[in-house]
């Protein structure tokens, strides 16, 4: 399977969408933040899709989401982003060293976190936490990959946290 961790632009689609329209939404300061919200909703939609076909998040899309979202948290929150990359990532982290997600899902939400912020990442790392739960449930399976649901739920709260004049 030589091509097992290349997501076709079809897959990426369901992921890729509701990131559009909400960076779209969200109430950025000006382009060159919209863009690198486009930027980095390219690489956690095909991370999306990829965790969701093969079960694991690519360093080679997660990194540089990483990359993208801590200048770009910085910019809209101060040093309240890596407050938000705390929220987002420490329980996860916690839940990885019991060997429950995997480290993809955590290097995921630090990307995440960061551009939500605190608000943000909190209300993300909820509806995650919900539609996993729910989905692990119903579908009575232990391990759930994470990904598509982390994408989805900052998708749902990224037109509300998205600004640089939040004050905390």
């Amino acid at each position: 399977m030589p091509n097992s961790h290349r997501a076709s632009a079809f897959a990426t689609l369901p992921y890729l969408l509701p990131w559009t329209v909400a960076s779209a939404l969200s109430p950025v300061v000006n382009t060159e933040q919209l863009l690198l919200l486009l930027a980095i909703g390219c690489c956690v939609a095909m991370a999306a899709s990829i965790d969701a076909r093969c079960g694991r998040l690519p360093n080679y899309l997660t990194l540089p989401a990483i990359l993208l979202s801590i200048p770009l948290g910085f910019w809209l929150y101060g040093s309240q982003a890596f407050l938000g990359v705390a929220i987002a990532a420490g329980p996860l982290f916690l839940i990885a060293l019991f060997g429950e997600i995997g480290m993809g899902d955590v290097k995921l939400s630090i990307a995440l976190g960061a551009i939500l912020g605190p608000q943000g990442a909190y209300m993300m790392l909820l509806l995650t936490t919900i539609s996993i739960l729910s989905v692990g449930l119903i579908e009575r399976r232990r391990l759930i990959v994470g990904g598509p649901y982390l994408a989805l739920s900052t998708a749902a709260c990224l037109p509300f946290f998205s600004h640089s004049n939040l004050q905390f």
